[in-house]
């Protein structure tokens, strides 16, 4: 009986591990309205690549990004802006942090990319969703805004 007990036990907590290893790499949403006063059929939904942080928008500083929230590190929060719908800029900085490692999964070498100040322009529709994302080739970052899929 007691052999049985502790085979469920160990059973469950394997169960349990596994189910806090799933959860972590999940993707949840920080949602973010800019105007609550702007009716619900004027605005649309803008989501930020992880790497972004929006500091103004509209000539007003704001501070916008998907932040990282996992006790193993894998778990991003997306961020998801409720906008107005028209044409709007924004001012956008990039920064992302990569590591080489060896065979023995020691970290090597790491690279930090910063791009600051990048201005972005673009015209949306009310009810649809936008996708603000960043292409680094080599030193140079291009953030486009594009309609979701």
């Amino acid at each position: 009986m007691k052999n049985k007990l502790i085979r469920l036990i160990s059973i469950l907590g394997i169960i349990a591990f596994f189910g806090l290893i799933l959860a972590s790499c999940s993707t949840t949403t920080n949602s973010i309205v800019y105007d609550s006063a702007v009716p619900e059929d004027k605005i649309c939904t803008l989501e930020l690549d992880y790497f972004l942080t929006v500091t103004a928008f509209n000539n007003e500083p704001v501070k916008w990004k998907a932040v990282t929230a996992s006790f193993l590190s894998h778990a991003l929060v997306k961020a998801q802006i409720q906008i107005p719908e028209g044409t709007h800029t924004f001012v956008v900085d990039y920064h992302t942090t990569e590591s080489q490692s060896n065979l023995n999964n020691t970290v090597i070498t790491t690279y930090t990319y910063t791009a600051n100040n990048i201005k972005v322009m673009y015209t949306f529709e009310a009810g649809k969703i936008y996708v603000m994302q960043a292409e680094r080739l080599g030193n140079e970052v291009n953030v486009t805004v594009s309609l979701k899929q």
